[in-house]
C-alpha cells in the first residue's frame, strides 16, 4: 500500500522505523537491534516487552550499539523473572527509559487482559514513537511523565 497510488503512498518510511516486541517478539527484537545475525539499521529504536535476550546460534550479541529503547518489566513476571530481565537491559548502551511496572505481570499490562498499568503503558509507547520516530523533543518529558505514576509505574532514565 506504500507504491504510488497506494493508500499509504508516502507516509511509510521503509528506513527509519522502529520495532517493537513481548515476551518472545521481544525475544526477537533484540537480535534485530543487537546481534550479528540479523541487526538491521533500518530499526532506529526498539520497545521491548517482559523481553529476554536469547542465545542466536553462534552470533553474539554488541549492547554497544547506541539506540533508544524503551523497555517495561513487571516485578510480578511469572515467565520471564524480573531481575533475569533487568540484568539484560542493564547491558545495553541507552538511551533508554527502563519502566517498572510493580504488580505488573508477564502479559496483562500489554494485551487485552485489563490491568491498572494500560493506559500508561499505552500513552509512553506513543511518546517514545513520537520522539524517536517523529523527532517530537518534547515528547521525552510527556514519556517521563506518563511512567512515573505513584503505585504503577517508574522509569530509570539513561541517556
Amino acid at each position: 500500500m506504500n507504491e504510488p497510488g497506494g493508500g499509504l503512498t508516502g507516509l511509510i518510511s521503509s528506513d527509519h522505523m522502529g520495532i517493537s516486541g513481548l515476551s518472545l517478539g521481544g525475544a526477537t527484537t533484540y537480535p534485530l537491534l543487537f546481534n550479528s545475525c540479523c541487526r538491521d539499521e533500518r530499526y532506529v529504536s526498539g520497545i521491548l516487552m517482559s523481553a529476554l535476550e536469547l542465545p542466536f546460534a553462534d552470533h553474539p550479541y554488541d549492547y554497544s550499539r547506541r539506540i533508544p529503547i524503551l523497555a517495561f518489566a513487571g516485578t510480578d513476571d511469572d515467565v520471564i523473572p524480573y531481575e533475569l530481565q533487568q540484568e539484560t537491559l542493564t547491558r545495553l548502551a541507552g538511551p533508554k527509559w527502563n519502566v517498572t511496572l510493580p504488580g505488573g505481570q508477564h502479559s496483562q499490562p500489554f494485551e487485552n487482559n485489563p490491568s491498572p498499568q494500560d493506559e500508561l503503558v499505552s500513552a509512553a509507547t506513543v511518546d517514545f514513537w513520537d520522539l524517536t520516530l517523529r523527532g517530537d523533543e518534547a515528547a521525552a518529558e510527556r514519556l517521563v511523565a506518563h511512567t512515573t505514576v505513584e503505585g504503577l509505574s517508574f522509569v530509570d532514565v539513561t541517556p
